[in-house]
């Protein structure tokens, strides 16, 4: 089976669940307690303080039933979960529909100690694309950074001129989509005897090359491409994106099963 989970947690699922291809993770937070660290530099002494009272009061309220207090997820005087400056843009993010408060229980009772991607780097095996935000205040990128170092290999980075919630907003969008896409097709490999993705220089635009052994096979993918799930999807989200067929290929260049990869 092939699954695509996102953000941090996400690797924990990987870890635990063999049926889990790859990972996808923008902006993560890989190291809980760092992260939570800088929440806390961002509000108050006074505030902090009032937070951990919160959570008493929720994990309290539990006992008998009750969901407890309440905060919202922004808020300019910091009183909040995301304490960050550019948390304000949680409001285009979230959509007409968002609502902006969150339980202090969920927080309180959270395990992010148990669930801290950190702790399982260097047993980590699945193919991870972290997509970074170099200007990000509301994740600790240290953290990331860590966790990479330890995974090795398995690990893919992008990194972004931009904060935290730019990435989910234009114009900046459509990049890491296209990045993503690169990477789980090199992934999820096409059993094809060459198979190359390009990205232009500004990624605005994604080109995927293909060669087939006959002409069945290549009327077959050609069907997939545009009406199949995962590539139909590409072409959706994306509207700019092209496939090439060039016939048949040798015996030669059959027997050579090479799978290229360019980004």
């Amino acid at each position: 089976m092939e699954h695509i989970f996102r953000r941090g947690l996400a690797t924990h699922v990987a870890h635990d669940d063999g049926n889990i291809r790859a990972v996808v993770a923008q902006c993560p937070m890989m190291d809980n307690p760092k992260t939570i660290k800088l929440g806390m530099s961002q509000r108050s002494p006074a505030q902090n303080n009032r937070l951990k009272r919160l959570a008493m009061t929720a994990a309290l309220m539990n006992l008998v039933g009750l969901r407890g207090p309440c905060l919202p997820v922004t808020d300019p005087s910091r009183m909040s979960i995301i304490p960050s400056d550019e948390s304000v843009k949680f409001h285009e993010v979230g959509g007409p529909m968002w609502r902006n408060e969150v339980a202090v229980l969920s927080f309180a009772k959270g395990q992010t100690l148990v669930n801290n991607p950190i702790r399982i780097a260097g047993e980590f095996n699945t193919p991870l694309m972290l997509q970074i935000c170099e200007k990000d205040e509301t994740v600790d990128n240290s953290g990331t950074e860590a966790f990479a170092d330890i995974a090795g290999a398995c690990v893919t980075k992008k990194y972004y001129d931009c904060g935290h919630f730019d990435l989910y907003l234009n114009p900046l969008f459509r990049q890491p989509l296209l990045m993503q896409q690169i990477i789980l097709c090199r992934i999820f490999k096409i059993c094809c005897p060459v198979y190359n993705v390009y990205i232009n220089a500004n990624e605005t635009l994604l080109t995927y090359w293909e060669t087939h052994t006959d002409s069945a096979a290549m009327l077959f993918h050609e069907e997939r491409f545009y009406n199949g799930g995962f590539i139909g999807q590409v072409v959706e989200r994306i509207q700019s994106t092209r496939l090439y067929h060039y016939g048949d290929v040798s015996d030669g260049q059959h027997q050579n099963n090479t799978t290229e990869y360019s980004g």
